[in-house]
C-alpha cells in the first residue's frame, strides 16, 4: 500500500515539477539570450516583447509539455484524459455563482490581510521589502502582454496542470486531501510571499469547484475573472497610493479618484458577499453533514499524508518550490 501511495504521489507531483523547471530554465535562457543580443548584436528588444516571448515559452509550451507527459504516462493505467475535464458542469448555475463569489471574496480578503501583515512586519523589523509588481509597461503594448499572459495563458494552463492533472490524479487519496495538496503546490508555484496566502485560498476554492462540478471550465472561468478584473483596474488606476489619493482629493480632482473608489467598492462588495454566503453554506453543510469523498486507502490521514510526502518526486518538487520562494524573498529584500 505504501508503495502504491508513493507511486501515486510521484506522478501527482510530476507535472508541477516539469512546469516549474521549464519555467525557471526558459526564463533564464531568454534573459541570457536578450543580454547577448544587446551586448554583441547591439539589438535592444522592447520590454513588452521580451515578456511576451517569456510567457509564450512558460505557459503554452511549458504547460502543454507538462500536461502531455502526465497524460501520456498515466492515461493507460488510470484512464484519465484531458478531454474528460471539459464537460458540462454537474451543479446548477446558482450553486456555481454562489461558490465562485465565496472563493473570489475570501481570496481577496486574504490578500488584504497579507498586505497588512507584511506592512506591519516591514515597520517592526525595519525591512526593505520590494512589492511584487506585474507592470508590463505603459500603453496598449503593456496591456496586451499582461492580458494575454495573466488573463488567458495563466487560467488555461494553470488549471490544466493543477486541477485537471494534480487534483484528479490525487483524488483517490480523498477529495479533501487532493483539494489541499493541489492548493499548496499551486500557491508555492507563484513563488513569492505576497501571493502565497491568497493563492492558497484561491487554489482551495478552484479545486472544490472542480470537485463538485467535474468541469474544468468553472475554475478556468473564475481564474479568468479574477485576473482580468485585476489587470483592467490596475491599467485604469495605475499604482495610486494613499498619499496620491489625498493629493488628488485636496486638489479636488475627483474624476481621477472615481476609478479607485469604484474598484474599492467592487472589491469590498465581493468580500462582504463572500463572508455572508460562506457562513450560510458552512452552517448548511454542518447541519446536513455534507462531506467530500474519502480515500480508498484504509489507513489514518496522518500516515497517509506522511507516506505521500515521502515520495522522491514529491520531495524534490516541494524542495524546489520552497527554494524558489526563498530566493525570491531574499531578492526582494536585497533589491529595495
Amino acid at each position: 500500500m505504501n508503495k502504491e501511495i508513493r507511486r501515486l504521489s510521484n506522478f501527482s507531483s510530476l507535472p508541477v515539477l516539469i512546469f516549474v523547471l521549464f519555467m525557471q530554465l526558459s526564463a533564464s535562457a531568454i534573459q541570457i539570450g536578450v543580454s547577448l543580443l544587446e551586448r554583441f548584436a547591439h539589438i535592444a528588444l522592447p520590454e513588452q516583447l521580451v515578456y511576451m516571448i517569456m510567457y509564450i515559452f512558460v505557459y503554452p509550451i511549458g504547460g502543454s509539455l507538462a500536461a502531455l507527459i502526465f497524460y501520456k504516462t498515466r492515461k493507460r493505467e488510470t484512464g484519465l484524459r484531458l478531454s474528460q475535464a471539459f464537460c458540462r458542469p454537474q451543479m446548477n448555475a446558482g450553486w456555481i455563482i454562489k461558490y465562485m463569489i465565496i472563493t473570489w471574496g475570501l481570496s481577496l480578503l486574504m490578500s488584504i490581510i497579507t498586505n497588512i501583515i507584511l506592512q506591519i512586519l516591514k515597520s517592526l523589523l525595519h525591512l526593505n521589502f520590494t512589492d511584487i509588481s506585474f507592470d508590463f509597461g505603459d500603453g496598449i503594448g503593456g496591456f496586451i502582454v499582461s492580458f494575454v499572459s495573466l488573463c488567458i495563458f495563466a487560467p488555461i494552463f494553470e488549471e490544466i496542470i493543477f486541477r485537471s492533472a494534480v487534483y484528479r490524479h490525487t483524488e483517490i487519496m480523498g477529495q479533501s486531501f487532493a483539494v489541499v495538496f493541489s492548493a499548496i503546490v499551486f500557491a508555492l508555484m507563484h513563488g513569492n510571499l505576497e501571493q502565497l496566502p491568497y493563492t492558497f485560498v484561491m487554489g482551495l476554492g478552484f479545486a472544490y469547484l472542480f470537485a463538485k462540478t467535474r468541469s474544468l471550465l468553472i475554475p478556468m472561468l473564475l481564474h479568468f475573472l479574477t485576473n482580468t478584473t485585476t489587470v483592467i483596474f490596475t491599467s485604469i488606476i495605475g499604482t495610486t497610493d494613499t498619499d496620491e489619493l489625498s493629493t488628488l482629493l485636496s486638489n479636488r480632482d475627483f474624476a481621477a479618484v472615481i476609478p479607485t473608489v469604484l474598484y474599492s467598492l467592487v472589491i469590498y462588495g465581493i468580500i462582504i458577499a463572500a463572508i455572508v454566503l460562506g457562513i450560510i453554506e458552512l452552517v448548511r453543510a454542518i447541519r446536513r453533514r455534507e462531506r467530500l469523498m474519502g480515500s480508498i486507502f484504509p489507513i489514518s490521514g496522518a500516515k497517509k499524508t506522511a507516506v505521500f510526502l515521502t515520495a522522491p518526486v514529491t520531495i524534490i518538487t516541494l524542495i524546489l518550490l520552497v527554494l524558489f520562494l526563498t530566493l525570491t524573498t531574499i531578492n526582494q529584500l536585497i533589491l529595495k
